[in-house]
């Protein structure tokens, strides 16, 4: 039985609308996604008056069929330093917007600041947050909002942070503040100067690579110290741990120094070793004279030193997530009126804040062991809030040195050999001050404050021969005749 025509040619248009009605259908699954030209649209222009900068994010449908935004905004609104236009409106709220399958939509973003305003946040941040079936996705935006010097990464090696390489000899000073997004590189054979009062502001996973043979030279006052701290500058974020990187020292024949510094809020604040591609180095060859500096809120270690030639004097290292200070692989270190304080607020810390080893597993995971030729310990405190503050491992087949002399340890180790102990001051008990128990040693280390109180068990145990030329404090007060343990002299 033959179909008639005209119900042959009603059928094939039926078809074709039904298909195009589902060419055309919305997508209403909420896994559907979008995707971006960018995670992070970033103002990097440097405003030196009050300036207006203009970028673009384009927005991708990568699915076939149709799909509708139900809103995108600006999270800050109509209070936001930024102003976005979408499809040609310019708009902080826009709804209700169709992006054909396989099409991309332009949204235009702007921002307004002004660079030179003492009050205006270091970085300006919002993001543009995109609705699609109740899925919720997010573009950040960045602008800096003082006038600084900023380094953005430009070069990139396999398996090494991104990073951007200085100039030869290169140096900072107060002028301005300095901004950094990845790693800032100190190159072979030059060296980075920082003169005192200069503020270093580090981004997310950013620090300072010093590469082999270079040299950092951190030439800080009393007074007018040298900062490294992450970009947020709002109050919340002034003492919250883990905002950057690391600064990080590799091996050379020039040796760096690092006077009067403040180096806080980071992951690990000095990572000293030799080349961790080079097992063949020994520690005379790298060098680090750190001094009347405070390396605190760490979110990982304050000094991590491995093969290295160290002298430390005045030093805090404090209030970090595992230990204030890790020798490991070997080396030849002497810290002298050193604190090294541990009370980690976040979580429970189940390391002791000084660890002592001739051994580590290098990048491949071979174990390394180098000969620990010095590690001595004069006139410092080693105290925190957990019971054993001091850890060894030694290997056999490496030399294993060490030495505290007149110090205070918070240590369940035995301390009965008196060419590694002398004269030490173990454990010491609470003490009760207007009807409250004290701790033992330090001021207030909730507000990470590491001076000396009154009846802290650190004063006037010193020896003056170990103290030597070292006659001022951190503070710049001067030491007696029977000096005060650690990085403080105690003053009426």
């Amino acid at each position: 039985m033959k179909l008639p025509l005209y119900f042959l040619l009603f059928a094939f248009c039926f078809l074709l609308v039904f298909s195009a009605c589902r060419k055309d259908a919305l997508i209403t699954d909420s896994s559907a996604k979008l995707e971006f030209s960018t995670d992070t649209v970033i103002f990097d222009t440097v405003f030196t008056t009050i300036g207006s900068v203009t970028k673009y994010l384009r927005v991708y449908n990568p699915h076939k069929q149709t799909i509708k935004v139900s809103s995108i905004e600006l999270a800050g609104g109509n209070t936001s330093n930024f102003r976005i236009n979408v499809d040609g409106i310019a708009t902080d709220k826009a709804e209700n917007i169709e992006i054909k399958g396989g099409d991309s939509l332009w949204v235009f973003v702007e921002v307004t600041v002004d660079p030179n305003g003492g009050n205006s946040p270091l970085i300006i941040t919002d993001s543009i947050l995109f609705n699609t079936n109740g899925n919720l996705q997010d573009v950040d935006l960045v602008a800096w909002g003082q006038d600084a010097n900023y380094f953005l990464p430009d070069e990139f090696f396999y398996g090494f942070p991104p990073f951007k390489r200085l100039a030869c000899n290169e140096t900072w000073e107060e002028d301005k503040p300095y901004v950094v997004y990845g790693y800032v590189f100190v190159d072979s054979l030059c060296t980075l100067t920082i003169e005192a009062g200069t503020q270093i502001h580090f981004h997310k996973n950013s620090g300072l690579w010093v590469y082999r043979g270079g040299s950092l030279q951190v030439n800080g006052e009393l007074g007018n110290e040298v900062v490294f701290q992450g970009d947020r500058l709002e109050w919340d974020y002034e003492e919250t741990p883990g905002q950057w990187d690391r600064i990080w020292l590799n091996d050379g024949m020039a040796d760096s120094k690092i006077e009067y510094a403040i180096i806080k809020n980071g992951f690990i604040g000095i990572q000293a070793e030799t080349w961790p591609l080079d097992n063949s180095l020994d520690s005379s060859q790298n060098k680090l004279e750190i001094s009347n500096t405070i390396i605190r809120n760490m979110a990982g270690i304050g000094m991590l030193l491995r093969n290295y030639n160290v002298v430390g004097e005045n030093v805090v290292a404090a209030n970090c997530g595992t230990y204030s200070a890790a020798i490991s692989g070997g080396g030849n270190y002497t810290f002298k009126h050193c604190t090294f304080a541990n009370y980690w607020p976040h979580e429970a810390r189940n390391e002791p804040l000084l660890f002592i080893s001739n051994r580590y597993d290098n990048l491949f995971g071979t174990e390394t062991i180098k000969d620990l030729t010095k590690a001595d310990f004069l006139n410092c405190i080693v105290y925190g809030n957990n019971d054993n503050e001091l850890g060894f491992e030694k290997h056999v087949n490496g030399q294993f040195e060490y030495k505290f002399d007149h110090c205070l340890l918070k240590t369940e180790e035995n301390t009965s050999d008196a060419t590694r102990y002398i004269n030490i001051v173990k454990n010491p008990a609470s003490v009760t001050v207007d009807g409250e128990t004290h701790d033992p040693v330090f001021n207030d280390f909730s507000e990470n404050d590491y001076t000396l109180f009154d009846q802290s068990a650190a004063i006037d145990i010193g020896d003056e021969n170990l103290t030597g030329t070292l006659t001022t404090d951190l503070k710049g007060d001067m030491r007696d005749n029977n000096p005060d343990l650690g990085a403080y002299e105690f003053i009426p």
